[in-house]
């Protein structure tokens, strides 16, 4: 100790320059380590790994104090470079021990090594306790705290740094304060970081400086300071176009990316992997898969693939978006490591693109291989469940997602799960989810709203409308076009027009097409074509959806000619129809017998190939051609539709229905069942209606039991209402009064009458009047309305 203090009041400056041309740190670390070993040879094992596993002893060991400052200067300076964690302690403690760790020559030393072997704390310690640390231990420990994830206290510091009047900023500080704001997006503080690295006109002096000003301003969001930076730079480094073109890159700016990268090439400065990656993001996010290729051919030619697993990640990411997958597994089958990163790509570009299977294929296989799901991969299973209605694999991934308590606790999780179950109509377990969440955003609501609208279920639906209002969630434009579905789905007339006006009030209609398409639909399906049509002439802008909307309003309600004239000025204004539009304009055609407008409409189906692409449309020109009752055509077009369907097979039966052929429907129906298609219910109906017109009772009665015992059909009223025709006209008193008694009491006007007429070829006095009874109430409810 003696030796040591004495040294202490040699000039520092000499005395590290005399030890240094004598004695490198490697050969002070030899030597420090060989004199350890001699001093410990004469004792057991036993207390040499006492010694070093206890830094408290230490200062017991005479090797440390026959070091000068100097040695201990570059020991200190050494452990730092080699993270050496046991030897930096053991002289720590020796330093704090002697009272050298704040010693103005080694507490300079002693910090920066301390920084580098992760004792953040120890260093701050003797910082605070320093009377004059240099910039090295300055930044030293800002950097520090930005490494281990505390840039807030880098910023603290750089402020005390800045307002303490001995301590000199230089360019390593002004870096080290810029990357603290980035990470926290403290876009305030960073300007005024840069309007001082301009006064002391470090931007054009120090380019490592102005490169970090950059992708500060970009990470912080605000890229037009970012290209004004850049701009005034006398020279720009490969760094200088990264920092630029990766924040492009990372706020969805793909084009302004895609534009950096053609200059930065015309400026004659060569792309790096870092460059290729952020492009790679632009054309993921542009889905510009052939500028992808283009990149990736460069990757290739550099040999960056292999040794950047990231950019191969990008790569897959980008192929999948863009549906490329034979191109994403190629490069997915080159990676060298296969993250959880890389295999959420490929799970979700799957599941996006409808692929479900393939999804949850790639899902179990990189759990075979040991790597397990985050958040975003059970996102994208979710999302492949509910494409393929997989309900079993959906109720799984369930359980997985519980046993990690990310139900509840990852909202995105939890309305993925809330989106399956919606989407495969399990909406009591859909609710179970949504009322575990610990707070429901519009989002949510939004998810389980769909999920009852698009199952029908249109009064919960607005249940649902209403309590999220009640619960402070305001709606948006999506919840207003599922309610306005609901509305339609259940003729709630007054809601509907109630949500019309709250959305006029707020301005929607004018800026969102889907909408106002809404609005049309939901009048229109609830036989206010006035409405319907006043809510159409009001929208800036029509699509075929809008036009086709208010035509199938028109067709359901029986205002064929104007469903027609619909037709005409759509194609006048240039909109294509499309097969729902062509759907309707064939049943309009087909409800007025406009043969002409029919054949035309066929013409132009030929022309686009519709027939063989889309059944539905081929029988709904067989239904047309049937009511025309032009049966050679309709029988024509039924032999081109690739793979008719049970409804196909039944527009043809009908068609014969319709001259009265009962022995041909017979026929067709049989051959039907020999193909191995199940018949619909409509399918029922033709059948029982032609038995009830040939008085066919025996058959009927063998058609209306196979339909229920063999198909799994319930009667409907049609069916059983033909039965009661049949029963009546045939005698069959007792069990016509049977059916009877099964109909429902909301059993239409036209099935009520055909009662009716039973009932009084019966003599049937006390079904009758209930048949009497039900039409008055209906006649006198129309009345009103």
């Amino acid at each position: 100790m003696l030796w040591m203090k004495r040294h202490f009041s040699l000039t520092i400056s000499s005395r590290l320059q005399q030890e240094a041309s004598f004695r490198s740190p490697q050969s002070l670390c030899s030597v420090w380590r060989q004199r350890m070993h001699t001093i410990n040879a004469g004792g057991s094992e036993t207390s040499n790994s006492t010694c070093l596993e206890d830094p408290l002893r230490l200062s017991e060991e005479p090797v440390l104090d026959s070091l000068s400052v100097a040695d201990m200067a570059h020991l200190l300076q050494k452990c730092g470079q080699q993270r050496d964690r046991m030897l930096a302690l053991r002289l720590h403690c020796h330093m704090r021990k002697n009272g050298l760790d704040i010693h103005r020559l080694l507490g300079n030393y002693l910090i920066p090594t301390l920084v580098d072997v992760g004792k953040l704390n120890d260093a701050r310690e003797i910082f605070d306790r320093f009377a004059n640390p240099n910039e090295w231990s300055w930044n030293s420990l800002i950097n520090g705290y930005i490494r281990c994830g505390k840039p807030q206290d880098a910023l603290q510091l750089y402020q005390k740094m800045r307002k303490c009047a001995h301590a000199h900023r230089d360019g390593h500080t002004f870096v080290a304060a810029l990357k603290a704001c980035a990470k926290l997006k403290n876009l305030e503080q960073g300007e005024l970081i840069h309007e001082e690295i301009a006064k002391l006109g470090l931007l054009h002096k120090n380019i490592f400086v102005a490169n970090t000003v950059i992708d500060m301003y970009a990470k912080c969001g605000s890229l037009l300071k970012a290209q004004q930076v850049f701009d005034r730079l006398p020279k720009r480094t490969v760094v200088s176009w990264n920092a630029l073109i990766t924040g492009y890159a990372e706020h969805g700016r793909g084009n302004e990316c895609m534009d950096c990268l053609e200059k930065m090439h015309l400026d004659g400065v060569f792309p790096n992997a870092v460059t290729f990656l952020s492009a790679l993001r632009a054309c993921s996010s542009l889905k510009a898969v052939k500028k992808g290729i283009e990149i990736h051919r460069e990757v290739e030619r550099q040999g960056l693939l292999e040794s950047h697993p990231l950019i191969g990640t990008t790569l897959v990411d980008l192929y999948s978006k863009c549906g490329l997958f034979a191109k994403a597994q190629q490069v997915f089958n080159r990676l060298p490591c296969r993250d959880v990163i890389s295999w959420t790509a490929l799970i979700t570009g799957y599941a996006d693109h409808g692929h479900g299977r393939q999804a949850i294929k790639c899902f179990e296989q990189m759990q075979r291989e040991g790597i397990p799901p985050n958040a975003v991969t059970f996102i994208g299973a979710l999302k492949a469940c509910g494409v393929v209605r997989n309900a079993e694999k959906g109720q799984e991934i369930h359980a997985k997602i519980d046993d990690l308590g990310l139900v509840g606790s990852d909202i995105q999780v939890s309305t993925a799960l809330l989106d399956m179950y919606s989407k495969l109509g399990l909406l009591r377990k859909a609710q179970q989810v949504f009322d575990k969440l610990p707070s429901r955003d519009i989002i949510s609501w939004n998810t389980l709203i769909a999920g009852y609208a698009e199952h029908g279920h249109g009064e919960r639906t607005l249940e649902c409308f209403e309590q999220m209002q009640d619960d402070g969630v305001s709606p948006d434009e999506v919840t207003y076009i599922f309610s306005l579905k609901a509305c339609g789905s259940i003729g709630a007339i007054e809601k509907g027009t109630e949500i019309h006006e709250i959305i006029r009030s707020q301005g929607h209609l004018g800026t969102n097409q889907l909408l106002g398409n809404s609005l049309v639909n939901m009048y229109a399906k609830c036989g206010l074509l006035s409405n319907a049509q006043q809510a159409f002439d009001e929208l800036q802008q029509r699509d075929v959806i809008t036009w086709t909307s208010l035509m199938v309003g028109y067709t359901e309600h029986g205002q064929d000619e104007d469903a027609i004239e619909c037709f005409e000025k759509m194609k006048a204004e240039g909109l294509p129809p499309n097969e729902i539009t062509f759907i309707s304009s064939l049943k309009a055609c087909g409800n007025i017998s406009a043969t002409e407008k029919g054949a035309e409409i066929h013409v132009e189906l030929e022309r686009q190939g519709l027939l063989e692409r889309n059944p539905v449309v081929g029988t709904s020109l067989v239904d047309m051609y049937a009511k025309f009752g032009l049966l050679a055509k309709a029988q024509q077009v039924f032999c081109r539709i690739p793979i008719p369907d049970g409804v196909s097979w039944t527009a043809l039966m009908a068609a014969h229905a319709q001259v009265g052929e009962t022995a041909n429907v017979i026929w067709v129906y049989e051959r039907m069942l020999e193909k191995g298609v199940k018949p619909t219910m409509v399918t029922f109906v033709v059948m029982l209606s032609v038995c009830r017109q040939g008085c066919l009772l025996n058959k009927s009665q063998t058609y209306f039991e196979t339909m229920s015992k063999d198909f799994g059909i319930a009667p409907a009223v049609e069916h059983l209402t033909c039965m009661v025709s049949l029963l009546g006209c045939a005698g069959e008193l007792e069990r016509a009064k049977a059916l009877i008694e099964r109909l429902p009491v909301c059993t239409d006007n036209v099935a009520w009458n055909t009662v009716l007429g039973v009932c009084r070829h019966l003599g049937s006095l006390e079904f009758g009047k209930l048949a009497f009874n039900h039409l008055s109430c209906s006649t006198s409810n129309l009345r009103n309305m």
